[in-house]
């Protein structure tokens, strides 16, 4: 015969199993206290029948896995708005009304002045999606030294781009 479930007994006895078992899904301490106090809401306001510990500890861990996969959702969610509003904003800075084709246009013709390593380095890295240290080692240079040129190159092209924008 099954019985109701002491709620106080469960939330003393599951409590630090829930809230590590968050903490291992990947929650930080503050994140992990609040979802195990969801979980334990949760089960308090959906009553469930308790068979025994270990199964009891099984619907706890569903329980938390669930609450934790909503908060991502919503974490998500508003990254994601967060995101596009300011690639809205940095578009309608930058494209000026021709869909950023101007841009593009003007960054190209710069691209025709980097050659050698430099024009390697810029083709591996952002066209071909190369990691840096393979680009460094591709290059036979160290990565930071990469980094530090494909900083300056990333300047020089970006301070050529606006010349040419501010003379159209």
């Amino acid at each position: 015969m099954s019985v109701r479930f002491d709620a106080a007994r469960i939330v003393r006895d599951h409590y630090r199993e829930v809230w590590g078992f968050l903490r291992l899904l990947g929650c930080d301490r503050s994140r992990a206290d609040d979802l195990t106090q969801e979980t334990f809401l949760a089960v308090l306001n959906k009553p469930f029948t308790e068979i025994n510990d270990k199964a009891t500890a099984g619907y706890l861990r569903k329980v938390a896995r669930y609450a934790f996969l909503n908060s991502l959702r919503a974490t998500q969610r508003a990254e994601a708005r967060e995101r596009a509003a300011a690639a809205e904003e940095v578009w309608g800075q930058f494209a000026d009304g021709d869909g950023a084709d101007g841009r593009v246009e003007a960054l190209k013709r710069c691209l025709e002045g980097v050659e050698g390593k430099m024009r390697q380095a810029l083709e591996m890295r952002y066209r071909d999606d190369m990691a840096a240290s393979d680009v460094a080692a591709a290059l036979d240079i160290s990565e930071s030294a990469l980094n530090t040129s494909l900083f300056r190159t990333r300047q020089t092209l970006k301070d050529c781009v606006e010349r040419k924008l501010d003379h159209v």
